[in-house]
């Protein structure tokens, strides 16, 4: 961990000071263990530190808050694309940077994520309540001000011709953007007002707005609002494309929120939809993806049966793409590797056809290579590398070579201490199917083993807040969002900005979902559940 001679913390939550030291206390913070960090050369050196630390404070002092968030991100590191890692950042950094954003105005979203990834660490810090009750205030103001933000599109968007394209467009992200925050009928009166295809494109935005909310049944309710019939490759069959596209995204979230029996149901429905249709790839495709989603999930809670016997199913719904009926392959690949059923997965992959300009085989047998690699079966994984183009294969190679080194490792140690420093890094190398190839502990188990629970939830944290306040738009900056709006109101402005409403109440969610996700993990390893 770095230490910084002089940093800046607060005295109270909205002043600077400095610390001799950083410093954390309880929670877990920062453990003594040896770390593995992605790249030592993305960590910054101490004198670029020490700078970026004092121009920030100097930035601070002058109350320039977008240079002190720029030298403090320096400092960090974390404005870097591959810096992911929290265990070498000094808590009282992450603690500037939300402090920093806090003071800037519109910047309410990063500001929490630093302010979350500070107190993963520091969670007893003087200031922790403050912090805490903060963070709420933060929350509120950017959903109010998103509501402002709607009210003044709708407005905008109003004052266009009414046959302007861009003003049924933005129409349409308005409705969906009202569905996503409940207000249902709103969204269908506007869906209502649209004609043609525009009120179907409305009613589409609302499905897949409320199935993004959690509001499953209300999503699939509005489905059946879907009634265009389309033919599609002169096909003699039509069908309820735009309907079957829809409730294949409904059954794809439905799964990835532990609905699976809801969301088999539903996209069961998809495949019924189709029926004997081989269409362009897009309704069929959702539809496989709506599997492979419930197939993952299946395993992840130890239902091997039934996550095997929907393989079938979503091979079949594969093959009814007919312009690319193999796409999705290399995912039936994955699932037999996943359940160990390893012969099968071979069966499936060199099952491909060579197409001239087409990767679908060589993607499937990268996928069983690595799979072997990922199982310790390294012999195996370069045989089916010889089946494929060199440069192709260099990826999978390079995972081959981890596994050997780590196994070449635990081979040459001689000591109680290197056997087992060894084998944490081999099972570090090793996934585990779930068949009869039981020798890797969960992936979370070996995270544990390399960071304590408080680093890897003060990552998650950065991970929010970074990626909140790199994006444009309402999440970024909303003070300038709704500058630049009002200043523009152009109909390419109000149609980027209708979108970005619904991403802005999204990451909204994210927080909750994460925050949630956290709890939930403290108790499944017998953690203490903050407030």
């Amino acid at each position: 961990m770095l230490l910084v001679k002089h940093a800046v913390i607060f005295l109270s939550l909205f002043a600077f000071a400095f610390l001799g030291a950083c410093q954390t206390t309880g929670g877990g913070g920062l453990s003594s263990k040896p770390r593995k960090t992605l790249s030592e050369e993305l960590i910054p050196k101490p004198d670029v530190v020490k700078e970026q630390m004092r121009l920030g404070q100097e930035a601070s002092q002058r109350q320039d808050w977008a240079a002190a968030i720029e030298h403090f991100e320096k400092a960090a590191g974390v404005n870097l694309m591959f810096r992911t890692t929290a265990n070498d950042i000094p808590p009282v950094l992450l603690f500037n940077i939300g402090l920093a954003n806090d003071r800037n105005g519109g910047r309410e979203i990063p500001a929490v994520g630093y302010y979350r990834a500070f107190l993963a660490l520091v969670p007893q810090a003087q200031n922790a309540e403050a912090i805490k009750q903060r963070i709420p205030v933060l929350l509120e103001t950017v959903r109010n001000r998103i509501y402002k933000l709607m009210a003044l599109f709708e407005r905008a968007v109003m004052e266009f011709d009414p046959d302007a394209y861009q003003r049924k467009r933005s129409l349409v992200e308005i409705a969906g953007a009202k569905a996503y925050v409940g207000d249902i009928a709103g969204a269908l009166n506007i869906a209502q007002s649209l004609e043609d295809h525009y009120e179907q494109d409305a009613y589409n935005a609302i499905v897949l707005a409320q199935a993004k909310a959690g509001d499953f049944a209300g999503a699939k309710k509005s489905a059946g609002r879907l009634t265009k019939i389309e033919t599609h490759y002169e096909s003699p069959v039509v069908y309820n494309h735009m309907k079957a596209r829809a409730l294949a995204k409904v059954a794809e979230m439905e799964a990835e929120a532990g609905a699976l029996d809801d969301a088999l149901a539903t996209v069961n429905q998809v495949v019924d939809l189709l029926g004997p249709v081989t269409d362009d790839g897009s309704a069929a495709g959702d539809a496989a993806k709506g599997y492979i989603v419930i197939i993952d999930k299946l395993i992840e809670n130890e239902k091997f049966a039934q996550a095997r016997s929907l393989i079938p199913r979503l091979r079949h719904a594969t093959d009814l793409r007919k312009d690319d009926p193999y796409f999705y392959y290399d995912d039936i690949v994955h699932a037999h590797m996943k359940l160990g059923e390893i012969d099968e997965a071979r069966k499936v992959a060199y099952s491909v056809p060579y197409k001239k300009g087409s990767d679908r085989r060589t993607t499937a047998l990268k996928r069983l290579a690595y799979g072997y690699a990922s199982f310790g079966m390294t012999k195996e994984a370069r045989e089916v590398l010889d089946d494929i183009d060199y440069e192709e294969g260099k990826f999978v190679r390079d995972r081959i070579e981890e596994v050997e080194e780590a196994k070449r490792a635990l081979s040459a140690a001689k000591t109680a201490k290197e056997k087992a420093a060894a084998q944490k890094e081999l099972r570090y190398n090793l996934v585990r199917p779930i068949g009869p190839y039981r020798f890797r502990d969960s992936a979370e188990v070996v995270r544990l083993e390399h960071y304590t629970i408080s680093e890897i939830e003060s990552d998650e944290w950065i991970s929010f807040g970074r990626v909140s306040g790199i994006h444009s738009g309402i999440v970024g900056d909303s003070n300038k969002f709704l500058q630049d709006l009002q200043q523009n109101r152009s109909e390419y402005a109000i149609t980027s900005a209708s979108r970005s409403m619904t991403k802005a109440f999204e990451v909204l969610d994210n927080y909750k979902k994460l925050d949630m996700d956290q709890r939930a993990r403290r108790q499944r390893l017998g953690l203490p559940v903050g407030s």
